[in-house]
């Protein structure tokens, strides 16, 4: 879906790419939710997580990525940054989505 390589990064590269995804008819951002966060487990070491009205996918270095089916219950744990009023409008935009595909 995406790369990254280790060219410096001008504001105008993010403003642009902000632009694109968010306006961009054919951007899938606007059709489809994907939530994303870089932390840590218990041990130290490096996780990536990312977030979809379909699942909840975990990679670590050195280990198989692990997919899993999306529980709408679970998205104030995943995203323990969010205010609550921002979980609660995350909530129905997921059950909206699932509600549109499902029609």
């Amino acid at each position: 879906m995406h790369t990254t390589d280790e060219l410096p990064v001008r504001p105008v590269d993010v403003a642009m790419g902000h632009h694109w995804t968010s306006t961009s008819p054919s951007s899938h951002f606007l059709q489809s939710l994907t939530v994303a966060r870089h932390s840590r487990d218990d041990d130290g070491a490096a996780t990536h997580t990312t977030v979809t009205v379909d699942g909840v996918t975990h990679r670590r270095a050195g280990e198989p990525t692990r997919q899993r089916p999306l529980d709408v219950d679970e998205l104030p744990e995943l995203l323990a940054n969010l205010t609550d009023d921002e979980i609660g409008r995350l909530m129905e935009a997921v059950d909206g989505m699932r509600r549109d595909r499902a029609s």
